[in-house]
């Protein structure tokens, strides 16, 4: 403790000793000191000065704190070359069973103001994601890595060999080449 919140309990002993104290020149009965010290306790533990600082955190939040740094970073570097298609599975089988329906590369989205997604892929063949404002998906904004935990979208024998997400779906790259200016992320894109 330091100086001053030995003197503060120091004068706490001693309104509780006697009747009525003279702090700083005002008389004060003990309840009313009482108070006003548990009050000062108080303000003075939440202030932070007996806390943890940000270097206790755990193992596992800094861990993720790194990953999304990383992922952000990691971000500012896409740059899309191809399409990728998104394929649907019947629902009812199981490991992507019988033949898929191709629903293409712009799929319907509504969250946060954004109409679609526009699924890509780009040279080292991993698949990214831009959320766009239009139906058609030309007014995108800057691409992101895969975040739904779809396999890699490429195998060199074909679409058979490609991992199955959650039963019925699978995304991958087609031959479509795209022109993804990725320059800024706040400017709509046009592709």
């Amino acid at each position: 403790m330091l100086e001053t919140e030995w003197r503060w309990l120091g004068l706490l002993l001693q309104s509780v000793i006697g009747q009525r104290q003279w702090i700083y020149g005002w008389q004060i009965d003990t309840r009313s000191f009482c108070v006003f010290a548990s009050v000062a306790l108080c303000c003075y533990l939440c202030t932070g000065d007996t806390q943890p600082g940000d270097d206790d955190a755990p193992a596992w939040v800094k861990e993720r704190l790194l990953k999304a740094e990383e992922r952000i970073k990691e971000g500012d570097n896409l740059k899309p070359t191809h399409l990728a298609d998104i394929y649907v599975y019947n629902t009812k089988q199981t490991n992507c069973a019988e033949d898929p329906a191709n629903i293409g590369s712009c799929i319907p989205h509504d969250e946060g103001g954004y109409k679609r997604e526009l699924y890509l892929c780009d040279k080292q063949r991993r698949l990214l994601i831009a959320k766009c404002l239009d139906d058609q998906c030309r007014r995108c904004g800057k691409p992101r890595l895969d975040d739904y935990s779809y396999h890699k979208p490429w195998h060199s024998k074909g679409l058979a060999k490609i991992g199955c997400k959650d039963n019925f779906l699978k995304a991958m790259c087609n031959e479509t080449m795209v022109d993804f200016d990725t320059s800024s992320p706040q400017e709509q894109q046009e592709l």
